[in-house]
């Protein structure tokens, strides 16, 4: 769907990877509350705002506090 890699649950795309950033698929009920936290934006990737899908940044993925502050 965006040219990366991508991991299916449920024949939706859950988790993925583009070039050097990280996608996440987040359901809508807890889409603005992690948008509210560092480290998470929306994704933008064709120059539209995708909701419910966030790009996280790097420093994020690499610190482990990625898991954390989605579940």
């Amino acid at each position: 769907m965006f040219g990366g890699i991508a991991f299916i649950l449920e024949d939706k795309m859950c988790f993925g990877v583009i070039i050097n950033q990280i996608i996440l698929r987040v359901l809508d009920i807890h889409y603005e509350i992690v948008l509210e936290t560092n480290h998470y934006n929306p994704m933008n990737f064709t120059g539209k705002t995708m909701k419910g899908f966030l790009f996280v940044d790097e420093e994020t993925f690499q610190n482990n506090v990625f898991l954390h502050k989605v579940i």
